[in-house]
């Protein structure tokens, strides 16, 4: 079965940041597998970066099964650009608010800003997420026939190596 986890991670306040890493670890403990959208690129160390300077043990997300949607798009589909906004709008899927008026690599501007106090752009990034999050599940749903037999197209060739 395919989880979905949120990006929750840059949801994070600097006073909370060991307890979410913390709950975090938890809720992923036992996950099947784990859907992104570049979380190879993103994600996923931005995570483990955290969890370091926090002294946040995180080593079960290394072996966790991940499904990164952005590089299976880049491999299997032919685009102009492979951001989610664009694969969402290629696929038909509806797009929250949020990706209109910024793009994801303005999150680390906002980020920086919450560091410092700022909550209209702690709603921009929690709004941002939550219209990622949703994007995700709804191009995953589009392509997860297409992936799985991918998905079993690869094991098969690595069976006969």
């Amino acid at each position: 079965m395919l989880t979905i986890r949120l990006k929750l991670v840059l949801l994070i306040s600097s006073r909370r940041k060991k307890n979410v890493l913390e709950w975090l670890e938890k809720k992923l403990t036992g996950c099947d597998k784990l859907i992104t959208w570049h979380g190879n690129g993103f994600d996923i160390p931005f995570i483990m970066s955290r969890a370091i300077v926090q002294k946040v043990y995180f080593a079960g997300l290394a072996e966790l099964p991940m499904l990164d949607l952005y590089e299976w798009c880049r491999e299997n589909l032919i685009l102009s650009s492979y951001s989610l906004g664009s694969v969402s709008r290629f696929l038909g899927v509806k797009m929250g608010k949020s990706f209109k008026e910024f793009r994801g690599g303005d999150i680390l501007t906002l980020f920086k800003l919450i560091e410092r106090g700022d909550y209209e752009a702690r709603k921009l990034i929690v709004d941002h997420c939550k219209d990622d999050i949703i994007a995700l599940k709804l191009v995953h749903d589009r392509t997860k026939s297409m992936v799985e037999r991918s998905e079993g197209s690869l094991r098969r060739v690595l069976k006969e190596e």
